[in-house]
């Protein structure tokens, strides 16, 4: 299955009321404050989604607000998705209220949980999140994806992934002005058993979990939106609680706090 907008800029899945003059508006007046999801592949392997713009998806006390996301099973602990790929993405919220944890924001722009691959998202655009830009997790040595040439801006955390490792790799990317540019993260939660961990399948010491290539600076902005729970402001690469990890060949620039 293939869900290919015509032109990236002008085919918006937009889940504000639909008033505005023009789509992905700012003002509150003019959303829909439904908690609701843009795009969502629920345990449904093999779908491609391409050159489109999906906005304004906005959470409830931090559910839903997920503008592109493959579900393979969150909060199940277990895999229900295979193979996926997302190309030539915008997934944006221009609604930003003056409560920067406000639990309406929205939550994650390109959302993959529960998946084993092989997947891919390339040359796509993520902002104004409360959680992360991109977030790969729940699968635990088994990821099997790559994000490559993409760009995550303006929100707590440009890329989280929780309790996932395996061959996955996060390549000639940007991340640029978010609270702490790329976080993969371990917790102690039912979304696969913890830790995050780097290591090949089959392998004892390899690791398959290579951030390289990227460009991580400027993540110091602590007006950007936020959960407040994971992201401390002015971090390029944050290793939390994982191991088996691999960073190299990155350029990481004025961050406020630390590098790595």
């Amino acid at each position: 299955l293939h869900i290919r907008g015509l032109d990236r800029n002008r085919v918006v899945i937009d889940g504000s009321k639909g008033t505005a003059a023009h789509p992905c508006p700012s003002a509150a007046a003019q959303q829909d404050f439904t908690p609701r999801d843009g795009i969502v592949v629920s345990k449904t392997s093999g779908v491609t989604v391409q050159n489109l713009t999906v906005c304004d998806y906005l959470a409830g006390d931090s559910e839903h607000g997920n503008e592109i996301w493959w579900n393979g099973g969150d909060g199940t602990g277990t895999i229900g998705l295979g193979s996926y790929s997302g190309s030539y993405l915008t997934a944006t919220s221009e609604y930003a209220p003056a409560k920067l944890n406000s639990p309406q924001l929205a939550q994650y722009g390109i959302f993959v949980s529960n998946a084993s691959g092989p997947g891919l998202i390339t040359n796509s655009y993520a902002s104004n999140m409360a959680d992360a830009a991109y977030y790969v997790g729940a699968c635990r040595r088994i990821c099997n994806t790559t994000l490559a040439n993409d760009t995550g801006v303006n929100s707590d955390l440009g890329y989280s992934g929780t309790n996932a490792g395996g061959q996955l790799v996060i390549k000639n990317s940007l991340f640029r002005n978010n609270r702490a540019g790329i976080a993969p993260n371990s917790e102690n939660n039912d979304d696969a058993p913890p830790p995050q961990d780097g290591r090949c399948p089959g392998s004892a010491t390899r690791s398959c979990t290579v951030i390289e290539g990227n460009t991580i600076e400027a993540n110091n902005n602590a007006n950007a939106p936020g959960n407040g729970a994971i992201a401390p402001v002015g971090v390029g690469i944050q290793l939390v609680g994982g191991s088996y990890d691999t960073v190299a060949r990155n350029v990481i620039a004025d961050q406020g706090a630390w590098g790595v």
